[in-house]
């Protein structure tokens, strides 16, 4: 039966294995969770890449791309920028520290925040790296090929990985890992290059290896298929919660009078001036990097381009799906499709306040499986809006956020 389900696996991995980096591909255990985390998100970047007026998908390079790849036997790297680059990917990984890895990164969509940040409960450690490395399309890059070992919590036994990283060079000569900018004809020159011998043969020593370990331990398989499962239910609720709480703060906007006193005449024949209300100020963060433009027109000037993850005031949200909006200081406007709407923070809402006995982290929901904004000092103090159960609704950075309640006083 264990057999079966591996000769499934690697037929399935063979069939579906793509070319977006870093992906985990040949090890059962890394393919097995990679597979299966990652076709939502695949649907999710060819949504993103094909609405191309709006994402900025436009190659930061302009060096000559080499279409042909030069048949050169794979380096191995064992000191050097590039394998301080790898290790430090992998370092934080197992730590679920995604802005490390965005530091080294040109590109890290939500799911794949989500995601890390669910793999590291469950990865120990990764006791050996092996770093192998072919000319890239451009001067300047390269293709690192990396065969790994890595444990996860309650086994000792370690499981065979193996995972493609584009990196390129940035202007001042430092290297990054470029999983983003990359056109068609870089994507084709790393599949040719993937298809070379050595490279294949790469491929069937972690596929062997990695079988062997299943086959010795159906335990370890099994835990493997139940990491999966889990992590795809944990994303998938963390997703919907940013989707629910889009919607949440889109509602609520301003509307005509129903009742028509606005500006109705007072007894002296005057007209009452209208009551209002302070205005609330509305936060979003942009969920993908984006173009801000000079109207809500995919033919508008592009103002500036907004980099993923950037907090943006939205003045306006118009029906035609465009919002206007102050980022970076400038005034312009962005699809809403890429805004993430904040919950609004209402003063009159506080009840009081609370003080951090320790350094604790505030989430966006009130749940551990939740984006974690920021942190709550030790002895520093917030608004709070409410008490629900276990965790202490707050004002943080302009936004609503939660806070174990077991970690501050009141």
């Amino acid at each position: 039966m264990l057999k079966e389900k591996l000769r499934k696996l690697a037929i399935a991995i063979l069939k579906h294995s793509k070319i977006i980096f870093p992906i985990i591909i040949i090890a059962a255990v890394a393919l097995t969770v990679s597979f299966a985390l990652d076709a939502s998100e695949s649907r999710e970047i060819e949504e993103v890449v094909s609405s191309s007026e709006e994402v900025e998908v436009e190659s930061s390079h302009e060096e000559v791309i080499n279409t042909e790849p030069p048949i050169v036997s794979l380096e191995k790297n064992e000191t050097g920028e590039i394998y301080t680059l790898v290790a430090t990917y992998y370092n934080a990984y197992a730590l679920g520290d995604v802005d490390t890895i965005k530091s080294i990164s040109n590109y890290m969509s939500e799911t794949d925040e989500i995601k890390i940040k669910e793999m590291s409960e469950y990865i120990e450690t990764y006791p050996l790296l092996e770093i192998y490395t072919k000319p890239g399309p451009i001067e300047g890059s390269c293709l690192a090929y990396v065969y790994f070992q890595m444990t996860v919590k309650d086994f000792t036994d370690v499981i065979s990985g193996m995972e493609t990283f584009y990196v390129c060079t940035k202007e001042d000569g430092t290297y990054y890992l470029n999983e983003g900018d990359v056109s068609e004809e870089e994507l084709e020159y790393i599949r040719e290059v993937n298809l070379q011998d050595d490279v294949v043969e790469l491929y069937n020593r972690v596929n062997v290896e990695c079988s062997e370990t299943f086959l010795n331990n159906a335990d370890l398989f099994y835990f493997i298929q139940e990491i999966v499962s889990d992590v795809q239910k944990s994303t998938g609720e963390a997703l919907a919660a940013q989707v629910a709480a889009t919607e949440e703060g889109s509602e609520g906007e301003v509307t005509d009078t129903p009742d028509g006193t606005e500006g109705a005449p007072s007894e002296g024949g005057e007209s009452a001036p209208a009551q209002t209300s302070e205005p609330q100020v509305v936060y979003a963060k942009t969920t993908t990097t984006v173009n801000l433009r000079g109207s809500d027109s995919e033919q508008a000037t592009k103002v500036s381009k907004v980099t993923k993850g950037t907090k943006v005031q939205v003045l306006e949200q118009r029906p035609n799906g465009w919002s206007k909006v102050i980022a970076d200081g400038q005034e312009g406007f962005i699809k809403s499709e890429y805004l993430n709407i904040a919950e609004t923070v209402d003063a009159s809402q506080f009840i009081g306040k609370v003080t951090a006995t320790t350094n604790v982290k505030v989430r966006s929901e009130a749940t551990t499986d939740s984006d974690a904004i920021g942190v709550l000092v030790g002895g520093d103090s917030a608004d709070l809006i409410a008490l629900e159960g276990e965790w202490c609704k707050i004002a943080y950075d302009d936004q609503v956020g939660y806070v174990k309640a077991e970690y501050v006083s009141q």
